[in-house]
């Protein structure tokens, strides 16, 4: 017998039933990492909500670093992205998987990990969802700096609805266009005051 009854879930995605549940019989909750995040060096959403703004703001817009920025695992839907951040030799890109191998400086970080406040160093952000919802969204968007949102997966957070393309947030779509990819890039990086 089945039952209809709502799930809550921290995430969903339209893209996919998840594990046999349609999206609309999901109801959206905050995740626990408004409460506690367990990455190095991040702490506390109240916490982190009241010191990287203030962080951001000590990073002048002139002196942030000219890059787009990401860092992370290399899962889902990420492989082709992030590829061009390998691959291509630009300036304007600063985009790699973070290698986990043991012996790589600890079990916590290697070496090319960024805490979440050297984000913020950076003029452009990229955030990508992997095989689900990446949480990392809500602090990138606390730097004060335009951040790339390549959904791919159609993941959602309860808040998710409050995101407007333009406005703070800019949308790639474009998955394995790399020519729109470079094009967008170099759109942001012509037009320092609008992304300021």
């Amino acid at each position: 017998m089945r039952h209809k009854v709502p799930v809550f879930g921290f995430s969903k995605t339209n893209y996919k039933p998840t594990w046999g549940l349609h999206p609309d019989g999901i109801i959206l909750i905050p995740c626990f990492t408004l409460w506690v995040f367990t990455a190095p060096f991040i702490g506390r959403w109240r916490k982190v909500l009241e010191t990287l703004p203030k962080m951001a703001d000590k990073v002048v817009w002139e002196e942030r670093m000219r890059k787009v920025m990401w860092r992370g695992a290399r899962t889902g839907e990420r492989q082709w992205l992030t590829e061009i951040g390998e691959r291509r030799n630009d300036s304007l890109l600063d985009i790699e998987f973070i290698d986990w191998s043991p012996g790589n400086r600890s079990r916590f970080y290697s070496d090319n990990f960024k805490t979440i406040y050297q984000y913020c160093e950076y003029k452009y952000l990229l955030h990508q969802e992997g095989w689900s919802y990446s949480n990392r969204l809500k602090y990138l968007l606390l730097c004060g700096s335009p951040v790339i949102y390549a959904n791919f997966c159609g993941s959602q957070e309860y808040w998710y609805h409050l995101l407007k393309h333009d406005f703070n947030i800019i949308e790639f779509k474009a998955k394995g266009s790399e020519l729109s990819f470079y094009n967008l890039t170099r759109e942001i990086a012509r037009n320092d005051r609008k992304a300021k």
